[in-house]
């Protein structure tokens, strides 16, 4: 998973992220490791919002 790539790479901080997600910073940091899946649902939102695919998120692409 690169969201952690693409996070630091639009200035989002974990925090700011969770907010935008409606989720907990703790998730955030847990998405980043992998060690708590994303929900299906919010993967599209992260894509939009990184403005890349859902496939870049998981480094299958280049966005």
């Amino acid at each position: 998973m690169k969201l952690k790539e693409f996070r630091k790479a639009n200035g989002i901080t974990q925090v700011q992220l969770a907010e935008l997600m409606g989720v907990g910073q703790s998730t955030i940091c847990g998405w980043e490791r992998g060690s708590v899946s994303i929900p299906s649902d919010k993967l599209p939102l992260l894509a939009d919002l990184f403005g890349c695919t859902i496939d870049a998120l998981y480094g299958r692409d280049t966005a």
